[in-house]
């Protein structure tokens, strides 16, 4: 049962996100767009939050 665990989370939320979206997005931070309400995360990409703060040789940006 608990391997079924994952694919039954999985297949939950899949169902509830139509299989296209069509729209002008708004950018709520790095790595993450709404679409008419719908929430579209980026796969593969890893950006900051937007009040994340950063560092880079000693400089924060």
């Amino acid at each position: 049962m608990r391997a079924l665990m994952p694919l039954l989370l999985l297949s939950t939320a899949a169902a509830q996100v139509p299989a296209t979206v069509t729209g002008i997005p708004t950018v709520t931070d790095g790595d993450t767009l709404q679409i008419w309400g719908v929430k579209v995360r980026l796969f593969g990409i890893d950006a900051p939050e937007s009040s994340q703060t950063c560092t880079r040789a000693g400089k924060t940006y």
